[in-house]
């Protein structure tokens, strides 16, 4: 019995292990250790920064107390040479110096026991930094895995989607399906052609024009040609019964009735801007035109000339002078023979 359970129990495991390995997938397993081993080397980084500002310290704290020392030291000789001077008995000096030196000796003990304990601290920096350098190592290798691993399992999903497709068209669909989508062009290509024959005339001309209500404000016009009404090009259908536009071209182009003052924006009969002008505050642009030369009157009439404002600006004008030559009076008067006729109708000897 209890075999029966034992092999049922293995039975249940290797399934389960099958199903896990479906589930599991290997990009994902792959970033989670790499996020783990990256968060690893950022306490690992923690750890030396501390240990180093430990080594440091303890640097420093051995440093002074070799200097505390050697000034324990030169005092004690202080002592003596004072002593040899007279300044001081020989036993106060003996006194002062073995107790100068003994401050020595326990500065110098505690010393040793911080030197040994910053030799410690060395070695743990060096095994920290090496170990710091394998998981940089590791990270850089198992990010350049990954990327090849995201790159396989891209090309393998692709494939395995392709050769799914190709597998579900066989070869007589496809050949069905080309079959139709043949026939489909055939039979529009077809329709296409009657069309165009319908469209042409006996001489050879396109009978199919642009459609538009015929009407006095808004005549009709054949595809290509010019409204002289219409500010815009607009599209229209042909009339050829295929549902295709054409387009009427503008034919309107107004000119622009002046020049902006500052603040002011000029638009012509469009409804398009055509003179824009500058800000206000600019002691340049606020000159407002009041006077342009030459007049109108200073130029015959139908001819256009340039204008010339206040502010220094340009325009075009028509003139409207009258400079038609007014024919001179019929005159009536005969002259004699050797008089000459004048302009006034006179008649006056050797008159040009």
């Amino acid at each position: 019995m209890w075999i029966f359970f034992k092999r049922l129990f293995n039975v249940g495991k290797a399934k389960a292990h099958a199903k896990l390995d479906k589930v599991e997938d290997p990009v994902a397993l792959t970033e989670q250790s790499i996020k783990d081993l990256k968060q690893d080397l950022a306490e690992s980084m923690k750890s030396l920064a501390e240990m180093k500002a430990l080594a440091i310290r303890t640097k420093r704290d051995v440093q002074q107390a070799h200097r505390a020392a050697d000034q324990y030291e030169q005092r004690a000789m202080q002592f003596i040479g004072k002593a040899e001077q007279g300044d001081i008995t020989m036993d106060e000096a003996d006194r002062y110096a073995l107790k100068a030196l003994g401050q020595k000796d326990q500065i110098l003990r505690v010393s040793s026991a911080n030197e040994q304990n910053l030799r410690a601290y060395e070695n743990m920096i060096r095994k920290l930094e090496i170990d710091i350098q394998k998981i940089r190592t590791q990270i850089n290798t198992w990010e350049g895995e990954l990327k090849t691993l995201k790159v396989r399992s891209r090309l393998s999903e692709t494939s395995r989607r392709l050769n799914e497709r190709m597998s579900s068209l066989s070869k007589n669909s496809m050949s069905d399906m080309l079959d139709d989508m043949k026939m489909k062009v055939e039979e529009q290509e077809a329709l296409a052609q009657s069309y165009e024959d319908i469209a042409i005339n006996d001489s050879g001309s396109l009978k199919c024009q642009c459609q538009r209500d015929s009407t006095e404000e808004k005549p009709s016009f054949a595809c290509g040609d010019t409204d002289p009404l219409s500010c815009n090009d607009y599209q229209v259908n042909d009339g050829c019964g295929l549902g295709n536009l054409c387009t009427i071209k503008r034919g309107r182009f107004p000119s622009c009735p002046g020049v902006a003052a500052c603040g002011e924006t000029i638009t012509n009969s469009c409804g398009e801007v055509c003179s824009v002008g500058g800000a206000c505050d600019d002691p340049i642009v606020a000159c407002t035109d009041t006077t342009w030369e030459p007049s109108e009157s200073s130029t015959c009439s139908g001819e256009t000339f340039t204008q010339t404002s206040n502010c220094g600006t340009s325009r075009s004008q028509i003139g409207t002078k009258d400079c038609s030559v007014s024919p001179p009076p019929a005159c009536t008067k005969i002259c004699l023979p050797g008089e000459g006729l004048c302009s006034d109708c006179t008649c006056k000897r050797a008159c040009v």
